[in-house]
């Protein structure tokens, strides 16, 4: 039986980020610290807080009523409009925050305001009544851990999958749901403004073309016409049972130059050499294959050189998750600035020759090729299948019977241009 891919229906759950490095929902930071620093209203902070329009006329903000100059938040522009446009087309909203204080982000929340978005008619929108933001989310997740956590919460009590799920955001940090989880991450354009119209339909665009990649598990491998073999990869015992079953790279401690990714060889001879920190009695290589073939041949590619400018990640030290992230959305930047090529996208590059090499059959100084396939394509459109144990058994035919591919040739023939 074919793989399928569903129908792209409407995400799920869409979370928006209040603030972390400058704004998504609403701009500056709304700090514990500074509200009621200039004297308190009340026994409570959240007293402070009063509703005001801004001098622009339009930009509603909630600030303190002791320092309404220095202390204050302004909600973006189109949040109304953003929200409106989701809750009309069924999609369930929530509040995705690292802010230390959920009380004054609560009391916010609730003095900023927006026509009812369930009033069917635009002509006569004034005639609708005023409810408040804090009232279209459903879940108002808002501590400081990181944000794995909040969809994890989430995933739970909607039933969604991780895939089915959006969040805007402003610190390329949080892109973690994305790389672990599954969850589209799109980073507001420009936080001094926050989420805008644009970014909106852009972060829409990204979750739809990462569900246009989404194919079901194959049935029967050796009778489905559009799976097809790109590479192979070498593991250990328990990854290797991960990517037969369609799942995406475990976490690790280290990422290679490109990013957590799955790495995968055009030769299968450049992976006899084993695995890094680990005994060569666990040690497994498998072929690679997609679940569609046309979907594979439509997804966006990019040769890139092994050294230049594109951002790598450093190897050497022990990235932070946040900054591995951080890495990560500036090389998504960067290819989409010099390239022209947007995600999802499959990186290709060369690697040179390391002295681990030396026990194998690879020529001295010799480069070879890979291709480096993101978390959120892996589990979207790829499995793997064993064929050689760590003992040297051929579980499905010696190495030699399967097809040595070259990455500098395009996969419908063509030639492309390595470095």
């Amino acid at each position: 039986m074919a793989a399928k891919s569903p129908p792209v229906i409407p995400t799920q759950v869409v979370g928006i980020d209040l603030e972390t490095k400058s704004g998504t929902f609403w701009t500056n930071w709304l700090n514990k610290d500074y509200v009621g620093s200039k004297g308190l209203v009340t026994h409570e902070k959240r007293d402070n807080l009063e509703h005001h329009i801004a001098s622009d006329g339009r930009t509603q903000q909630v600030r303190d009523k002791m320092n309404p100059s220095r202390m204050f938040v302004n909600m973006s522009y189109h949040m109304p409009k953003i929200i409106k446009d989701l809750k009309r087309n069924g999609v369930e909203l929530a509040i995705v925050s690292r802010n230390t204080s959920k009380d004054l982000t609560d009391r916010a929340l609730y003095y900023f305001n927006m026509a009812d978005p369930s009033y069917f008619a635009p002509l006569n929108e004034q005639h609708a009544s005023t409810i408040t933001m804090i009232s279209q989310f459903r879940y108002n997740e808002v501590y400081d851990q990181s944000k794995q956590v909040h969809f994890t919460k989430i995933k739970g009590w909607s039933r969604a999958s991780y895939d089915q799920m959006l969040l805007f955001d402003d610190d390329p940090a949080n892109m973690d749901v994305e790389l672990w989880q599954g969850v589209t991450f799109f980073k507001v354009s420009d936080p001094t403004k926050g989420l805008s119209y644009h970014d909106y339909l852009q972060g829409l665009e990204l979750w739809r073309r990462n569900s246009r990649i989404r194919y079901s598990f194959p049935m029967m491998l050796n009778r489905d016409p559009n799976v097809g073999i790109v590479g192979y990869v070498g593991t250990d015992e328990a990854t290797k049972d991960l990517y037969a079953a369609g799942k995406r790279r475990p976490k690790s401690d280290r990422p290679s130059r490109w990013g957590y990714a799955m790495y995968v060889g055009d030769d299968p001879d450049t992976l006899l050499w084993g695995r890094e920190g680990h005994a060569k009695t666990n040690h497994w290589i498998s072929a690679v294959y997609v679940r569609n073939w046309n979907a594979w041949l439509d997804l966006p590619k990019v040769w890139v050189p092994e050294l230049g400018s594109v951002a790598q990640t450093p190897t050497d030290t022990l990235p932070t998750e946040d900054n591995a992230a951080k890495i990560q959305q500036a090389r998504d930047e960067y290819i989409t600035e010099k390239y022209g090529v947007q995600k999802p996208y499959v990186l290709f590059s060369r690697h040179h020759y390391m002295s681990i090499l030396d026990d194998t059959r690879i020529p001295h100084d010799w480069r070879f090729n890979e291709m480096v396939v993101y978390p959120q394509i892996q589990d979207a459109l790829f499995f793997c299948v064993p064929i050689r144990s760590h003992a040297g058994d051929f579980l499905r035919g010696p190495t030699r019977a399967h097809p040595h591919f070259e990455y500098n040739r395009k996969f419908d023939g063509s030639e492309c241009k390595p470095e």
